[in-house]
Parts: C-alpha cells; sequence; structure tokens
C-alpha cells in the first residue's frame, strides 16, 4: 500500500520498468567532499579530482568504484551518459585518469577518518559518508559538480525462491512509508 509513496522518477527504471520486481530503498550521489581549512575556492567542480588544483595536489582520495569515477570524468568531460560506448569518450576519459592519478595520494574506500582528521583535503565520495565527515569535522563541506555527478540507488527485492513472501512484502512496504524512508 505504499508503493504510491514512491516518486513517479523512481517508479519507471530501467532495470525494473514499472517496478514490477523491486522497490527502492535508498539512494544518493557521488560528490566531492572537501576539507575548506585546505581549499577555500569552488567545491562544486569535479576540477578538483581531474584537474586538481596545487592546494590539493597530493591530498585527494578517489574512490576506487570505477562505474563513479568513470561516469565523473565523463560528466567532466562534456558527455551525458555513463553508459556510453563512444570509442573516442572513453580514450578521453582514460587519459584523463591517467594524468590525474598523479595529484591523488590514495584510491580507497575508507574516507571518514581521513577526512575527519584532515590527513585528506578531498576525496570523490558519496552522500552518506559525506554526511558523517561534515557531523565530525565542520571544514568539511560536500560539492556537487556543475557538470554532473553521479547518482545511485539500492533496492529491495524479492527473490523467486524466497521462503517467506509476506514478510518480505510487509518489509518492502515499511521502507516506503515516508517516516522510515525519511
Amino acid at each position: 500500500e505504499n508503493f504510491h509513496n514512491l516518486e513517479p522518477r523512481m517508479v519507471d527504471v530501467e532495470f525494473d520498468p514499472s517496478r514490477s520486481y523491486s522497490v527502492p530503498w535508498l539512494w544518493g550521489t557521488v560528490g566531492i567532499s572537501v576539507n575548506t581549512d585546505v581549499y577555500k575556492g569552488d567545491i562544486n567542480t569535479a576540477a578538483l579530482i581531474f584537474d586538481t588544483p596545487a592546494e590539493l595536489k597530493g591530498k585527494v582520495n578517489v574512490v576506487p568504484e570505477m562505474r563513479d569515477v568513470i561516469g565523473l570524468a565523463i560528466f567532466y568531460l562534456g558527455g551525458t551518459d555513463m553508459c556510453t560506448d563512444d570509442k573516442e569518450m572513453l580514450l578521453r576519459v582514460r587519459d584523463l585518469l591517467v594524468k590525474a592519478k598523479e595529484d591523488w595520494i590514495s584510491m580507497d574506500y575508507g574516507t571518514l577518518e581521513q577526512m575527519i582528521n584532515g590527513d585528506y583535503g578531498a576525496t570523490m565520495d558519496w552522500n552518506g559518508p559525506a554526511m558523517r565527515e561534515r557531523l565530525q569535522n565542520p571544514a568539511v563541506k560536500y560539492g556537487y559538480p556543475v557538470t554532473g555527478y553521479p547518482t545511485w540507488m539500492d533496492n529491495a527485492a524479492i527473490l523467486a525462491d524466497a521462503q517467506n513472501v509476506d514478510n518480505a512484502k510487509l518489509f518492502m512496504n515499511f521502507i516506503m512509508d515516508p517516516e522510515n524512508a525519511a
């Protein structure tokens, strides 16, 4: 009964048109967490990762989630499709990443401690860890690159051989309740 609470853009998704088999659980963004004590400029740009300013060189982390890294690079280079098969665009992305990597300190999933402690000046990040970083270090801000950024969605589905379909449906209804989703 809580299916009606979904935003229309969350219903007709490519991997499950009309949501016949799944419901969204969590969704978010891929942006850039920046320690504003280290960098005072515009944080809403992927240039922090791909054309790193001098004050951030050697202080940038990139999460090693290649779909997100490549997607952010495609948007930065003016592309609009993260799943492009445009070979010229993909060659440009490769060249951009090879050049940019020289300015990074690491490629690591674990960003919380390093951003909180100031070990990283910036990191490509997801909105969830970015929020936790900001709560513990007010100098950390989360930027949304104006050229575009990937979004992600975790979903819940019932397996064909599920033993307790009724409880699975109750759980899916629970996560679509606005109070629980918030």
